[in-house]
């Protein structure tokens, strides 16, 4: 099963991907591919951008592999023919995205999918928000993550936003 995207983003209107490794099992529950999905990752990606003041109508969220990687309620890494295969769903869907200027490979498993073929799309760089890197003992990690957002967000020319923002 591949998840939807979130109707809340920006879908064919987003300016910036925010591309993940696969949905966790949390994303097979709602159906969607959401930073409001009730998981640690979800809820921590969505103060981040909250942070970076990335509006949430210019971004879009996936993953390098769309469906499932998980077996007994633990996801697994994606093996090379599995990235080569998101790969080629990637590109079909970029196809249909002609909005985008930036996509930002969120992790070390995303980062597997460079080289990245050359449409005119700034590719960014970012740890991933998981738990498991996020609350490691290096107090900076969740710093790193934010620094690189806001870097996304420079880019793009977003300004800081005044409104109050959604709870994650």
């Amino acid at each position: 099963m591949v998840p939807f995207f979130d109707p809340e983003d920006g879908g064919v209107r987003s300016r910036v991907m925010f591309l993940l490794e696969a949905p966790g099992r949390k994303a097979l529950e709602s159906e969607f591919v959401s930073r409001d999905n009730d998981d640690q990752t979800a809820q921590k990606l969505c103060k981040l951008l909250q942070g970076a003041c990335i509006p949430r109508e210019e971004t879009i969220i996936w993953n390098i592999i769309p469906w499932y990687l998980g077996l007994n309620g633990r996801i697994r890494h994606p093996k090379k023919h599995e990235i080569e295969e998101g790969r080629n769903y990637l590109i079909r869907l970029l196809s249909l995205l002609d909005k985008l200027e930036v996509i930002v490979l969120v992790g070390r498993q995303a980062q597997r999918i460079l080289p990245f073929p050359d449409k005119g799309i700034k590719i960014f760089e970012s740890f991933h928000p998981s738990p498991n890197y996020v609350n490691r003992r290096q107090p900076d990690n969740e710093e790193q993550i934010l620094k690189s957002f806001k870097e996304v967000a420079e880019f793009l020319g977003c300004k800081a936003d005044t409104s109050p923002n959604r709870d994650c």
